[in-house]
C-alpha cells in the first residue's frame, strides 16, 4: 500500500480479507464486534442501526423476528507500534464493521437464533495522522517503514505533508473483501425476561 500511497493516483484499494481477518488486532475487533450482536441479543443493549431493544419483540406475540442489515462495528488497534510486520505496517488502527442478517423463532421458554454476519474492514483511508510531532506508526492505516525518507521511522507530519506535496503521493480510501460467520444462538425466556444465552459462531466456509 506504500507504494500505491506514493504513486499518487488517490484509487481506492480493497484489501483481501484473509489479509485483514488473520491479524491478531483485526481478529480482537471482530470479536468485540460479534459481542455487540450476543449483548443485543441478550437485552444489553440497543441497537443503532435501528432495530431498538429486543426486549420491545418478547413482549410482543409475533412468533418470529427477522433483522436485515443491523450494524455494530469495534476499532482495532496494534499492540505494538513498531511491529515491523506487512499487516502492521499496513493496517495500523482501523474499524472491523460487521453487518448481520438474523432470525429469531419462539420455542416454548426458548428463542432460537439462527444468523450470518458479514464483517470487512471499512472506511479507513490510508494517509498519515495530522498534528505535527512526531508520528505514531500505527496510528491509523499510515504507517512510515525505515528507509522512506532517510531511514526514520519517526517522521514529523511536516515532513509528510512536504514530502507529499514534493512527491506527488496521496491517500486514498482502504476497504477489504468482506469475509461471513455463521451465528447460531438460544436464549430462555422467564416472565417475559431473558435469563440466559448461548451463542456459537462459526466461519462461512
Amino acid at each position: 500500500m506504500l507504494k500505491h500511497y506514493l504513486g499518487g493516483s488517490g484509487r481506492p484499494v480493497t484489501l483481501e480479507s484473509d489479509f485483514v481477518r488473520h491479524h491478531e488486532p483485526s481478529a480482537n475487533a471482530q470479536q468485540k464486534t460479534e459481542g455487540h450482536f450476543e449483548s443485543w441479543l441478550s437485552g444489553d443493549l440497543n441497537d443503532q442501526s435501528g432495530f431498538g431493544d429486543i426486549q420491545s419483540w418478547l413482549q410482543s406475540d409475533q412468533p418470529t423476528l427477522s433483522i436485515k442489515g443491523m450494524k455494530w462495528e469495534a476499532r482495532a488497534k496494534p499492540y505494538d507500534a513498531l511491529d515491523p510486520s506487512d499487516q502492521n505496517m499496513a493496517l495500523g488502527k482501523h474499524k472491523i464493521l460487521g453487518v448481520g442478517d438474523l432470525t429469531l423463532t419462539r420455542q416454548g421458554d426458548k428463542v432460537i437464533v439462527r444468523g450470518v454476519v458479514e464483517h470487512r474492514l471499512d472506511g479507513e483511508t490510508y494517509d498519515f495522522a495530522e498534528g505535527g510531532g512526531s508520528s505514531n506508526p500505527a496510528s491509523n492505516l499510515a504507517t512510515v517503514p525505515q528507509g522512506l525518507i532517510s531511514g526514520d521511522i519517526g517522521l514529523t507530519r511536516d515532513t509528510i505533508t512536504d514530502y507529499e506535496r514534493a512527491g506527488g503521493a496521496q491517500s486514498f480510501p482502504v476497504s477489504s473483501d468482506p469475509w461471513k460467520r455463521n451465528l447460531i444462538g438460544e436464549l430462555t425466556i422467564r416472565n417475559g425476561k431473558i435469563i440466559n444465552s448461548i451463542f456459537d459462531w462459526k466461519d462461512v466456509k
